[in-house]
């Protein structure tokens, strides 16, 4: 018998920034319509009930106590592998990478991998004064992975933590071999090259 060959069948995407509180998804709604999409996608509403993998993208916004048992119960699918990963902006990569490991080595036959991260949605929430604070449980069960630290001690001795300050820093020791401009398109007056021998890094 030939070796299993991994393939995506179905993806669903759901991008939604408002204004308004009314509009606001709550993350588990927002996965059920996200993979309910995906199925779609597929031409198969039966794929995702005959699942027997649900695989969760870590996400920061919210926390739960379980959240691949939480979307598979509203989800009703009864996978026998749920997994959760650990912090880390490689983890979508690395979680799609398992998947298929798993599916080439046949642990799985059908795999739904799903994410749901709403820091844009919290943000706006407290600005309006509808505070999406209900999913605030410490989460109770093992992560898959390896977690990496969003802000190095490093970065923040240097003032440097977020990416909006680090990425200049990259266009900026790359710039003097890029003619004068960056690859954000910004010329001289607006975003002024630094020194090499100025910047501590």
């Amino acid at each position: 018998m030939s070796k299993p060959i991994p393939i995506i069948v179905g993806v669903g995407q759901k991008t939604l920034r408002t204004e308004s509180p009314d509009e606001f998804p709550d993350p588990i709604d927002a996965i059920v319509d996200v993979v309910r999409a995906a199925a779609e996608d597929a031409e198969c509403k039966d794929l995702v009930a005959k699942a027997d993998a649900l695989q969760v993208v870590s996400f920061s916004a919210w926390s739960m106590k379980d959240p691949p048992t939480t979307f598979a119960e509203a989800l009703g699918m009864t996978p026998s592998l749920k997994e959760l990963t650990a912090g880390g902006g490689n983890s979508p990569q690395w979680l799609a990478n398992r998947a298929a490991d798993n599916l080439a080595a046949g642990r799985s036959e059908i795999a739904v991998l799903a994410g749901c991260e709403g820091w844009n949605t919290m943000w706006r929430s407290r600005r309006t004064g509808k505070n999406q604070t209900k999913y605030t449980d410490r989460l109770e069960i093992p992560t898959v992975g390896i977690t990496h630290r969003g802000h190095p001690p490093e970065g923040i001795d240097q003032g440097a933590d977020n990416p909006v300050d680090y990425f200049a820093l990259f266009e900026n020791v790359l710039r003097p071999t890029m003619r004068g401009t960056n690859r954000l398109g910004l010329g001289d007056p607006a975003y002024p090259a630094i020194p090499r021998r100025e910047m501590r890094v």
